[in-house]
């Protein structure tokens, strides 16, 4: 049967209510299979299986500089680089960056900051990273509790010791540190989806050691400006993720579906 759709979204909703009314019907989702032409094609497909709590089978590749784990790590170290240029040049990105899920600070304890900034006459306001170097020592000055002080400190020992290695780290050396110290590597340990995070986290860190080896001068600076140049040029750093359901929906490139048989197949032509 043709069914023609005036644009991608309509195709991809009629898709998913024929795979649903099959679902409801018991019928072996494992024998329904939707053909795409490009994997980025699959995105909102999946979206909408997940919403109607279909299971599926799909192997994507994914772009991992646009994945908040990577665009949180960068964060990390455009604020270490920038501290290390120029002191206090990093307070624009200290905000967004104190929000990074694998740093473990309390929102509430960011609002409180932000609160006692704010009171502060505006010649006279401090820096970000100087209240919290100072936390212990202003902590009677704020308005309201702090739920994780010990996290607030031993974030300021940890961007402190980073600027302190910036210059007598090799880009790769400073990066595992960063790994190691930031609460990265314990976040994604202890995350749901371990072997997803590590993938990768392991994929950037790869990257990062082909630069180095390929520019043995290579700081920190330089590797930042390597990745916007790739965002800029739409230059993809991509791993597969595989999702796997023991009676899921396939969901497969024209290209790799050949030689496969299905009782049920869609294909999205848009």
């Amino acid at each position: 049967m043709l069914v023609q759709y005036p644009n991608r979204f309509q195709e991809t909703l009629g898709i998913v209510q024929a795979i649903e009314k099959l679902h409801a019907q018991s019928f072996a989702l494992e024998e329904v299979a939707v053909l795409f032409a490009q994997h980025r094609q699959v995105n909102s497909l999946v979206n909408l299986l997940e919403k109607k709590g279909i299971p599926y089978n799909v192997k994507q590749r994914v772009n991992i500089l646009e994945l908040p784990l990577i665009r949180n790590t960068r964060l990390l170290l455009e604020y270490i680089a920038a501290e290390y240029k120029q002191p206090y040049s990093g307070e624009h990105l200290l905000f967004q960056l104190l929000h990074a899920d694998f740093l473990q600070f309390d929102p509430r304890d960011i609002a409180t900051i932000a609160q006692y900034h704010a009171k502060s006459e505006r010649e006279n306001r401090p820096f970000w990273r100087n209240t919290i170097e100072r936390i212990e020592e202003l902590y009677p000055q704020f308005s309201y509790p702090l739920y994780k002080l010990p996290v607030i400190q031993q974030f300021a020992n940890f961007i402190n010791l980073l600027i302190a290695d910036y210059r007598n780290l090799s880009v790769v050396m400073l990066f595992e540190r960063v790994v190691n110290r930031s609460g990265l590597l314990k976040f994604i340990l202890a995350h749901e989806e371990k072997a997803w995070h590590t993938q990768i986290l392991s994929t950037f860190f790869n990257f990062i050691q082909e630069e180095a080896y390929r520019n043995p001068k290579l700081n920190l600076q330089d590797l930042l400006k390597t990745f916007k140049n790739m965002e800029d040029n739409r230059l993809r750093l991509e791993i597969n993720k595989t999702i796997v359901a023991a009676q899921g929906v396939n969901l497969l490139t024209a290209h790799s579906a050949k030689g496969l048989e299905f009782e049920k197949v869609f294909y999205s032509t848009v």
